[in-house]
């Protein structure tokens, strides 16, 4: 893992290749600033294949502002995302000039990616392109995609889960934080709003060991088929989710 911390680079012209075919890198307070059409900013990776299981790993940006000067530019891209995995923007700022073009563009096709780029952004008509990837903040509620039958190692950011995807009866088997590993005491509320049942899996063995879930029965607890309700909190002695209540 590499760290970087206050890179300022001024008159970009074409493209600012700082997280491509890297993985594991924090970059703190980086500022950078387009003078040219058609320019790119952070390029993630610009691969020809999106729909290959390639390209950039876990890369976190701690303060990144985008600035577009020189009047009349169009099609600058703030960030460009291709063929990436697990990467986040914690405080995306744009200048308070209006942006001329896209100020995140998300290429479709890549497995397993999340991202998160959160505001307090000068230029709001791009707010709608910040926040993507089924990711939130906490104390926000966040939409967290599942498919029927064992999800397992559940990647999570917000303490408030929405439950989206499954056609069918699913199960939970264990929760993965996006930014860090569960902490003691850390919280993690699910709501299923479907029509199918949904079951907490006790000690799931497809999931990280840090990452299941004790139930506290010894058995797997089956929820009605029907909007469902489950809280859970973190022990860190036994470094397992604790499940707390259920609505039955």
């Amino acid at each position: 893992m590499n760290t970087f911390s206050q890179i300022d680079l001024e008159k970009i012209t074409t493209g600012v290749r700082l997280a491509q075919w890297t993985d594991n890198n924090n970059f703190f307070q980086v500022r950078l600033e387009t003078e040219v059409s058609n320019s790119i900013g952070v390029i993630y990776n610009d691969s020809g294949t999106p729909a290959s299981d390639v390209g950039v790993y876990a890369n976190n940006f701690y303060s990144l502002q985008m600035d577009a000067f020189g009047g009349g530019l169009t099609n600058v891209i703030g960030v460009f995302f291709n063929v990436t995995k697990e990467n986040y923007i914690y405080g995306l700022f744009a200048g308070t000039d209006p942006w001329p073009g896209t100020l995140v563009l998300d290429q479709n096709g890549r497995a397993s990616s999340y991202y998160v780029a959160i505001s307090n952004i000068g230029n709001s008509t791009n707010n709608m392109q910040i926040r993507s990837k089924n990711v939130a903040f906490d104390g926000e509620t966040e939409l967290v995609g599942l498919s029927n039958g064992l999800n397992s190692n559940i990647n999570y950011f917000s303490s408030l889960s929405r439950v989206s995807g499954p056609t069918a009866a699913f199960s939970v088997g264990g929760f993965a934080p996006n930014t860090q590993v569960p902490s003691d005491g850390s919280r993690l509320s699910l709501y299923n709003p479907a029509n199918f049942a949904m079951t907490i899996v006790n000690e799931d063995v497809s999931s990280t060991a840090a990452n299941r879930i004790k139930t506290l029965t010894g058995a797997n607890v089956v929820l009605r088929a029907g909007p469902s309700f489950a809280t859970f909190s973190y022990d860190g002695s036994d470094a397992r989710w604790i499940l707390e209540s259920t609505n039955g």
